[in-house]
Formats: structure tokens, C-alpha cells, sequence
């Protein structure tokens, strides 16, 4: 142990107790300061994370508008296309929703765009939006079927890229995750295979008739919502198990859109892909298309607060962890240094009060004490001082009064008396030797024995 202290301790008797206490308060205080040094990075970029997420989840709102915008113009388009013309009166509505959704996302790219990579994407959505509105009535039914299908395409697409650069497809939990794919996966896909069927169907029913392949695209379209329906019912229900408290908030949204979409589905079935004549007027089956549609928006609607919650209570947990952090550092850091601080200047105080006490001794003044108010091992050193100084103070009295005595017998002898040292100088001589040799005492002092 002595060898491997020695480098330490040759280091520490280099140096002053300044300096001493310094070196050791720096490397104390380095640990701490690495600690939060290398914590808050971390917490720092969990934040940032969950911002956002928080981001890109706020934009999924006007996406779901203008998306659901896009399919009801394509829906209202192929009824007026096929002949209904009373579907006109939608269009200035539908058209001031999906601009006043379109703001939004201009504002939304502004912001975070660049952060995301999503301002490409974007710009192709406006390009094919402006396109669709300078061509609303002028295309053939199944090319504008078409073109609106791409452009809702497109708008999938972008929302999926924006889950995927906000980082709300990498959620922590099994839940988050679930609610994330039934809100960019999930509900969307449904929505569109609706949004397809309910304008295929329109616009069938209001012409009276559906060609071979029209009715072989209607029923894969009704086969992929079921599928797409089962999906979803299955995601909703892994959330629900993982999170119980959830289910008075998602359930009866669920059941609803559900029963919708089977509504939806039958009539699709019964009044068009099973019918020898087609009844239904296009508006009747625009209408519930619109119904199963609204429903699945608004379970949308539901679970979108759901998440919302689960990722600021997220943020919320880890701003909270980082100020706790900040004030817990600052706390012990203003502790430690207030303690160092303490511990130091007691130290050099007690020092400088031994050091004082010392040179008033070396000066003779045998009651001057080392005051030191602490209890510890300085407190023991400033004792054995003091009782070192009252022993050098007897010893002292001692001496002047033996000297005093030894000066009494050399002035009282009535013989002369000389003292010299080893070489013969004279060290002390009494009134009698002054008076029998006619010398003062101060020239026998400078005098050699052997020269009398």
C-alpha cells in the first residue's frame, strides 16, 4: 500500500495546501460534471424525438381533411360525370376544405419541411391538386377515377415518409406502435378502399349499369375493405389488450365504423355485385359510402388524442427527468463547493492560527495559544501546541529563575569569580573580580583568561 500511495503522496508534498485542496477539489468536481455532461445529451435528443413526433402527428389532421376531400370531389365528380348533376352544388364546399387544409400543410412545410424531407413530396401533391381542379369536369369518368386515386395515393405515401422522418413508426411501446399503424396504416388503407368503392358505385348506380370489368374491380375493392377491416378491428383490439384503460375511449368508435363498413359493404353486394337491375340512385350509395367513411374518420378522430397523450406524457416524463437532472447537478455541485469551500478556508485558517501562534513564540511570547474552534485532527495538532508552549513557558520560568539564583551567589561571593569558555574567553565575572582586578564587567568580557 506505501508503495502504491507514494507517487500521491510525492505529488501532494510537492505543492501548497492551496493548492493541495484545489487539485482535489477539481477532480471531485470532474465526475459530476461528466455525469451531466453526458446524460443530458442523451435526454436532450429523447426530447427532441418526442417533439417530433409530436410534429408530425399534428400534420396527420389536415392530411385526413384534404385526403377526405380528395375522395368526396371523387366521389361527387363521378356522380356529376355519369349525370347527376345536383352534385355540382358539393364542389365550392368540398374545394374551400381542402384549401383552407392545403394552408396548413404550406405552413407545416415552412416549418419543419426541410427538418423531415418531406417538402418534395409535398410539392408533387400541390402540382397534382392544381391539375385535378383545372381538369374537374373535363376528364373522362375512369381517367379522372384515376388521377384522384394517384393523388390520394401520393397523400398516403406522404403521410407514411412523415411517420417515418417524425419517427412515430419507431414508437417505444406496444401500444404507441399499434395505434401508430392503425392511424397511418391501418384506417387510411380502409378509408381509400371505401373511398373507391363508394365512387365505383356511385357513379354505377347512377348510369344503371356496370360493365364486366367495372364489377370485378368493385368486388376486389369490397374484398380488400373487409380485409382492411379485419386488419384494423385486430390492431384496435392489441391496443386494447395492452392498454385496458383505452377501451371506454376506442371501443365504441370501433364498433361504429365497423358496423358502418358492413352496411356499407352489404348494400355494395345486394344492390350492385349480387342485383340483376340496379335500383339504388347514385346518391343513395354515395351516401352510405359516406356514412362507413365518416365512421372511420371519426374513430380516426378517437385515436388520434390517444396518441397524442401517450407521446406528451412521454415528453412531459423526460422534461421532468431533465430538470430534475439540472437541479439535482446544480444542487450538489452548489453543496459540494459551499462544503469545499468551507472545508478549505477552515483548514488555511486553522494553519495561519498555528502559524502566528508559532512566530509569536519564536518571539519570546511563551502565552501565545493556538485558538481553534474545529474538532478534528487540527484540533489535536493546535492541543499538542498549547500544551507544548506551556511546557516551553515552565521551562523558561525555571531557567530565569535558576539564572536568577546563579546571579545572586556571583554578586553576593566574596571571592573573585570567573567563568570562561573552552578557548579562554571570559563568559561572566562577579563585582568582586571587577574590583580585585580594576576592570569593568564589560572589559573583562572582552578579555582572555590567560591575558590576566
Amino acid at each position: 500500500m506505501r508503495h502504491l500511495l507514494r507517487p500521491a503522496t510525492w505529488l501532494l508534498s510537492q505543492l501548497t495546501f492551496p493548492c493541495k485542496l484545489a487539485l482535489v477539489g477539481v477532480l471531485f468536481f470532474i465526475p459530476l460534471a461528466l455525469l451531466a455532461v453526458l446524460l443530458l445529451p442523451r435526454l436532450n435528443a429523447d426530447i427532441a424525438f418526442a417533439e417530433r413526433e409530436l410534429a408530425g402527428l399534428q400534420v396527420i389532421e389536415p392530411i385526413k381533411i384534404l385526403t377526405s376531400q380528395a375522395q368526396a370531389q371523387r366521389g361527387t365528380v363521378q356522380l356529376i360525370l355519369n349525370g347527376d348533376q345536383n352534385a355540382r352544388e358539393r364542389l365550392a364546399d368540398i374545394r374551400g376544405n381542402a384549401e383552407a387544409a392545403i394552408a396548413i400543410l404550406n405552413e407545416f412545410d415552412q416549418r419543419h419541411g426541410a427538418q423531415l424531407d418531406t417538402s418534395g413530396n409535398w410539392a408533387e401533391i400541390k402540382f397534382k391538386w392544381g391539375y385535378l381542379q383545372d381538369k374537374l369536369l373535363t376528364l373522362p369518368a375512369d381517367k379522372s377515377f384515376l388521377l384522384y386515386t394517384d393523388f390520394i395515393s401520393c397523400l398516403n405515401t406522404f403521410l407514411s415518409k412523415l411517420a417515418d422522418t417524425s419517427g412515430l413508426n419507431l414508437a417505444s411501446d406496444l401500444s404507441t406502435f399499434y395505434l401508430v399503424r392503425v392511424v397511418i396504416g391501418n384506417l387510411p388503407g380502409l378509408i381509400e378502399n371505401l373511398g373507391q368503392a363508394r365512387a365505383m358505385s356511385a357513379g354505377a348506380a347512377q348510369r344503371k349499369s356496370l360493365s364486366p370489368v367495372e364489377r370485378h374491380q368493385l368486388s376486389v375493392l369490397v374484398g380488400e375493405a373487409e380485409k382492411s377491416e379485419k386488419k384494423l378491428v385486430s390492431k384496435v383490439n392489441k391496443v386494447l389488450n395492452a392498454s385496458p384503460d383505452l377501451r371506454n375511449r376506442l371501443q365504441p368508435s370501433l364498433q361504429a365504423a365497423t358496423n358502418a363498413v358492413h352496411f356499407f359493404i352489404f348494400d355494395v353486394q345486394n344492390e350492385l355485385l349480387l342485383a340483376d337491375k340496379i335500383t339504388p340512385s347514385g346518391q343513395t350509395l354515395y351516401d352510405a359510402g359516406t356514412l362507413a367513411i365518416n365512421a372511420a374518420y371519426r374513430l380516426c378522430n378517437s385515436t388520434l388524442p390517444v396518441l397524442e397523450d401517450r407521446i406528451q406524457e412521454r415528453l412531459n416524463r423526460l422534461t421532468t427527468e431533465r430538470r430534475l437532472i439540472f437541479t439535482l447537478t446544480a444542487i450538489a455541485l452548489t453543496l459540494v463547493a459551499y462544503l469545499f469551500i468551507g472545508f478549505s478556508a477552515g483548514v488555511l485558517g486553522n494553519l495561519t492560527a498555528l502559524k502566528e501562534a508559532a512566530s509569536r513564540v519564536a518571539r519570546g511570547d511563551f502565552h501565545a495559544y493556538a485558538s481553534i474552534a474545529s474538532r478534528d485532527e487540527m484540533h489535536d495538532i493546535a492541543s499538542s501546541f498549547n500544551r507544548m508552549t506551556d511546557s516551553l513557558r515552565s521551562t523558561v520560568s525555571l531557567l530565569r529563575t535558576s539564572e536568577e539564583k546563579y546571579r545572586k551567589i556571583m554578586e553576593q561571593a566574596g571571592d573573585m569569580i570567573l567563568l570562561a569558555d573552552l578557548q579562554g574567553k571570559l563568559v561572566d565575572a562577579n563585582r568582586m573580580a571587577e574590583t580585585l582586578l580594576g576592570y569593568s564587567r564589560e572589559e573583562l568580557l572582552q578579555t582572555n583568561i590567560l591575558d590576566l
